[in-house]
């Protein structure tokens, strides 16, 4: 007997093999008879292209042969007699089956043979290739079936495909198998893959639609429409309550897409469809609670995107349709957070690939080079009351802002920030503040009509903590007139004691304040400060009388603290001194400098 179904599985196995390529291997024919199935279920599928890793239920208690249910093979009574025999399917130890008495199997379908593999899917199943061999998820998978017999207690199963592999009026064979030591029972699912959905037949009596707004998420957050939904209106409409009713998906033309579920994913403009590119929402429910999340594409930012599910009593087949309409929260591509180094007072944003895109396609065109921008796509500063700024720049390729975000000049009262294009598609964001500070600033992009805004949110992070050793102290000193105003003398420094060199300036140098503090108030190019008559640290608009800032005279190969006073706040015959630190951050040690300042 054995023998004749290996020659009924070696036929059936050539036959739906012809159907797909690759081919497969020969046949092997067992001749251990350990190896051979002594009860055989066949069950015929007709089988949706479309189904995916959703698939469609099936239950190995609805399988009958000879009037016997699978159980009764192995001398039990009842499907959760069954249930426990099977013990658990430990997924935590890779599969293995544990507190068993019947092993839970597959049948290779080019050699005839038990796989004793437990699992390869999620809970009690396997994938399987083309010709119907137990393989893992991947290039060469199918089908699969999965399971969760003890959770759910019964014995209902999912036999999905992976998406997009299979076709209509392809037939494969695939086959489970459950064994004690007497016993080996195998169930043949032959499917027969179809492109036609199954109809559904119902009589739509209710309608509700819900219109909300969604925060677009990239990470499938789900948004609950829970509290949205008029459940009195379901149960008074179809007899039964949702949580009774068997759930479809209704695509935007009326129609329901045939295979019931509580999760369907729609495009945008509300057809049912797989999981993937082209997706708007997904409708579901998710946790105990009915929910929608959006398909994670950018593009989607700012749509109205489409779902519609209905609640079916099986019974009478009265059908209650709920529609939703989501629309998701603007993605704005060309806005960035650039955090500012409070060190340098400024920082590089570089336009990445999807910056470039958003950006081609505000400016209505399949490209940009960043040799065009500010030259064939002028760049304009756009102002606070979201104007475009009518004059030329007022930085390098650029433009100074007031802290109103509104367009000044340096050394302005309120001249606060500034975004320059540095070519490259980079651009340098500067901020002159204290650590926290924030501010927002806007470019243009023009091409004729068309124009990207390209929205600047800076903010200066936090000022490290230097802990510098003295070393040194030096005095210098200087003299200069009124009316040469901010053109004071270059006082020159020696740094030699810190280790400062010319090819270290850059990184090692900084300038510090009496008490080790770098919240610059004036340029330089390792830092700067406004003094007060006082000598306390201020600013150019806040009573700036005089100040210091740090440079390498690369054509007189010297290190010097520029000077200069405000014109306007200074009188003559005044003396000017205050102390500042001259330090290598490398090396944590500083030089106190006395520097003195005498205005004839």
């Amino acid at each position: 007997m054995k023998k004749y179904f290996y020659a009924l599985l070696a036929l059936l196995v050539v036959v739906v093999a012809s159907c797909k390529k690759p081919e497969p291997e020969p046949i092997v024919i067992p001749e251990d008879d350990d190896k051979a199935y002594d009860v055989l279920y066949e069950v015929n599928v007709d089988y949706y292209s479309g189904y995916g890793y959703d698939g469609t239920a099936l239950n190995y208690a609805d399988f009958v042969k000879d009037g016997k249910h699978i159980w009764e093979h192995f001398g039990l009574n009842s499907e959760a007699d069954f249930i426990k025999a099977l013990g658990t399917d430990d997924v935590a130890d890779g599969g293995a089956q544990v507190g068993n008495s019947i092993s839970f199997c597959a049948i290779d379908g080019s050699t005839g043979y038990l796989n004793e593999t437990v699992s390869t899917t999620n809970g009690w199943g396997h994938w399987f290739t083309a010709q119907g061999d137990v393989c893992g998820w991947g290039d060469d998978a199918y089908f699969f079936t999965e399971g969760y017999f003890v959770s759910n207690e019964n014995l209902q199963i999912t036999l999905g495909n992976f998406p997009d592999r299979v076709k209509g009026g392809e037939k494969y064979t695939i086959i489970e198998a459950f064994a004690d030591d007497e016993t080996t029972v195998a169930v043949q699912f032959n499917i027969n893959v179809t492109d036609k959905l199954p109809e559904v037949k119902v009589d739509v009596v209710g309608t509700q639609e819900i219109a909300l707004a969604a925060d677009y998420d990239g990470a499938w957050a789900a948004t609950s429409i829970e509290e949205l939904i008029d459940f009195d209106a379901i149960k008074g409409a179809i007899g039964i309550s949702a949580t009774d009713a068997t759930v479809y998906g209704v695509n935007a033309d009326g129609t329901f897409f045939g295979i019931p579920r509580t999760n369907f994913w729609f495009s945008v403009a509300g057809d049912v469809m797989n999981y993937g590119d082209g997706c708007g929402i997904d409708i579901n429910h998710d946790g105990g609670f009915w929910a929608i999340c959006n398909y994670p594409d950018d593009s989607l930012g700012g749509q109205t995107c489409k779902g519609a599910i209905a609640f079916v009593n099986p019974q009478n087949s009265k059908a209650y349709v709920v529609k939703v309409a989501a629309t998701l929260s603007t993605i704005d591509f060309l806005a960035f957070n650039v955090l500012v180094s409070y060190e340098e007072g400024e920082a590089l944003y570089t336009l990445n690939e999807k910056n470039l895109a958003a950006l081609a396609a505000a400016l209505g065109v399949d490209s940009v080079a960043a040799s065009l921008i500010g030259d064939t796509y002028p760049i304009k500063a756009v102002q606070a009351d979201g104007s475009l700024y009518d004059g030329g720049y007022t930085a390098n390729n650029g433009y100074w802002f007031s802290s109103q975000s509104n367009v000044t000049n340096w050394g302005s009262e309120d001249f606060c920030a500034y975004v320059e294009y540095r070519g490259d598609y980079n651009f340098g964001c500067g901020l002159w503040q204290e650590s926290g500070y924030a501010q927002t600033v806007k470019l243009a992009i023009v091409n004729g009509d068309k124009q990207a805004v390209l929205t600047f949110n800076m903010t200066v992070d936090e000022a490290k903590s230097y802990a510098t050793t003295e070393v040194a102290a030096i005095s210098v000193e200087g003299t200069q007139a009124v009316a040469d105003g901010y053109s004071g003398p270059q006082l020159k420094v020696d740094l030699s004691a810190i280790g400062i060199t010319a090819e270290n300036f850059q990184t090692a140098f900084k300038l510090f304040d009496k008490d080790g503090g770098m919240e610059y108030t004036a340029n330089g190019e390792r830092g700067g400060f406004w003094y007060k008559n006082d000598g306390s640290v201020g600013s150019w608009g806040d009573g700036g009388a005089f100040f210091i800032e740090s440079y390498f005279n690369t054509d007189e190969n010297y290190f010097y603290l520029g000077t200069g006073i405000h014109p306007d706040n200074v009188t003559s015959a005044t003396t000017f001194s205050t102390i500042v630190r001259l330090a290598n951050i490398e090396t944590l040690q500083h030089i106190t400098c006395t520097v003195t300042l005498r205005v004839e």
